[in-house]
């Protein structure tokens, strides 16, 4: 069984094993022409090289090698999605320097045992954790206040898709995988993995400048001096916070980012005197004082493994 769709000269067709895209020449600029049949001449090197050690990417351009490599999936993106993003995904745009310059490739180490399915085994496989993470940074970064609203609008973005790892046609996750995924880690973990992700923003610049301007005004004013660090770590308890309170069917007034620095304030006065007894640097590399916070407190909790296992403690490479 098959049928085919014909329209001024293309034609998309099927059978039981394939759908084939045709589309004539006319319908393309001669530059474009050459753009489109250039790039799939390079991913044909690349599916032939797939098996190499260098994943078929050597000798391809940064961009196109960052566009196309999502190591987190569990499969490679088809082709048609690698044609698709590198034609439109804009290199200029804020989520590309996210993605270029914020390595989070230890966020699937860290989840690692959080999970029983390995590549290779039966059963379907879980959303990647670097995926999730990466969901939630759309949520805060582009200050889209619902989980819902967030899938919904992940169905259409290219450029969403691309930067979390989904395929054009892949299927999303739905709007309750957010907090199935936090209830897998714990609390704790993913508040610490969610700190290191938020301070390497920071780091590079991205948290605090004309793409998102989160305001810690409020907080520099009161008598505690905060480190950078500090300052990830009472955001990251703000949106888990927030997440919780979505789950529980809270309506909030105020866009989401002025919710946050609301969160934030009130976090720093639930935390009373472990917060203002905080130290002023992160878990030190000698694993210890250094950044601590008085026994008990979210703070102390969130940061307690010290350097034998911290992820607040950045490796050289960081």
């Amino acid at each position: 069984m098959g049928a085919t769709a014909i329209s001024v000269g293309s034609s998309i067709s099927f059978d039981e094993q394939q759908i084939i895209i045709r589309l004539p020449r006319k319908l393309f600029t001669p530059r474009r022409w050459e753009v489109v049949t250039g790039l799939i001449q390079r991913l044909q090197q690349f599916v032939a090289g797939a098996k190499t050690e260098d994943g078929g990417l050597e000798g391809t351009a940064p961009l196109m090698r960052q566009i196309i490599r999502r190591p987190w999936r569990h499969l490679p993106l088809d082709v048609l999605s690698q044609v698709l993003y590198l034609l439109l995904i804009p290199t200029d745009h804020f989520l590309v320097r996210l993605d270029r310059e914020v390595d989070l490739s230890f966020v699937d180490e860290e989840c690692a045992d959080c999970y029983e399915w390995k590549p290779g085994k039966p059963g379907r496989p879980p959303w990647p954790a670097q995926l999730m993470f990466r969901l939630l940074l759309l949520m805060f970064l582009l200050a889209v206040p619902y989980e819902t609203q967030l899938i919904r609008e992940l169905q259409a973005n290219l450029l969403w898709r691309w930067f979390i790892g989904l395929g054009v046609l892949g299927k999303a996750p739905d709007h309750s995988t957010l907090h199935d995924f936090r209830n897998r880690l714990g609390p704790e973990r993913f508040v610490r993995i969610l700190v290191r992700i938020l301070s390497l923003c920071q780091e590079r610049g991205l948290i605090g400048n004309e793409d998102l301007y989160f305001d810690f005004t409020a907080v520099h004013a009161s008598a505690v001096a905060f480190t950078p660090y500090q300052r990830a770590l009472l955001l990251a308890l703000a949106l888990n916070r927030y997440l919780d309170l979505l789950k529980a069917g809270q309506a909030f007034d105020q866009p989401l980012l002025e919710t946050l620095r609301g969160l934030v304030l009130s976090g720093q006065q639930e935390l009373g005197e472990g917060l203002s007894r905080a130290v002023g640097e992160e878990p030190g590399p000698s694993g210890g004082e250094s950044g601590r916070y008085a026994a008990g407190s979210p703070l102390a909790r969130a940061g307690r493994e010290g350097d034998g296992g911290s992820i607040y403690h950045r490796s050289p490479s960081h």
